[in-house]
């Protein structure tokens, strides 16, 4: 699924490519284990509940997959507008 990222976090994501001096074949966010190249999906969901709790939100209601989940369910609902 495509999705759209805001201004702000286009810019974001534009500084932290400048910053880590990124190239095109680079992930995005790299892994802590030399082994992986990439992030994996436990240390993304470690990130995922400390921005939760951040956010003095209940990280037993937030994951991974209810984020995915919540973008699929936004772009039905905004097709859904665009129908009716």
């Amino acid at each position: 699924m495509q999705f759209e990222i805001t201004p702000a976090t286009r810019d974001a994501v534009q500084r932290w490519i400048k910053l880590a001096a990124l190239k095109s074949e680079d992930f995005l966010f790299a892994s802590r284990i030399h082994e992986s190249p990439h992030l994996g999906t436990r240390q993304y969901a470690r990130l995922l509940e400390g921005w939760v709790e951040e956010l003095g939100l209940d990280p037993a209601d937030y994951g991974t997959h209810s984020m995915r989940r919540t973008k699929a369910t936004l772009k039905t609902l905004d097709a859904n507008d665009k129908l009716s």
